[in-house]
């Protein structure tokens, strides 16, 4: 391309494009937070701005688990589990969900909340101890891993 034509494809495409000014790269304008002025790498903002996207993939999930009806069985699932635990005893959480912050139990592998995979790790079912990420039994009972 010659310098002109170059020159007149970059003014018909600026709009759609930022410019960051501390690392100077040109970015799209999803990329760009505008109200600071800064691409998303170096905004001020980047822990707000990467939980907005956490919780928009988490509802993107959700939905895509409703679609195929996955929260449905997920829900029922844990209200199995919690009718099986013994009258008066809570059921053991292992944390809340990055996407929602529903409280997960001990070995949910998706959110009953939003359908998000789980980040926590596994316990074995026999025995309750923590399972590594992968594992295929419980390395001190010997319970193939669910």
């Amino acid at each position: 391309m010659s310098p002109d034509e170059l020159r007149s494809a970059w003014d018909e495409t600026r709009q759609f494009f930022r410019e960051c000014p501390t690392c100077r790269q040109i970015v799209c304008i999803p990329d760009f937070d505008e109200p600071t002025g800064f691409c998303d790498e170096d905004s001020p903002r980047s822990a707000e701005v990467e939980a907005a996207k956490a919780q928009q993939a988490a509802q993107a999930w959700k939905g895509i688990a409703d679609v195929f009806g996955v929260t449905g069985a997920i829900q029922k699932g844990m209200a199995q589990a919690s009718a099986q635990a013994e009258p008066g005893q809570a059921t053991e959480a292992a944390g809340t969900c990055a996407g929602c912050g529903t409280a997960m139990a001990v070995g949910a592998k998706f959110c009953a909340g939003c359908g998000m995979p789980a980040a926590q790790p596994r316990a074995c079912a026999s025995c309750g101890k923590q399972l590594q990420a992968g594992a295929k039994f419980c390395p001190d009972c010997g319970t193939p891993a669910a």
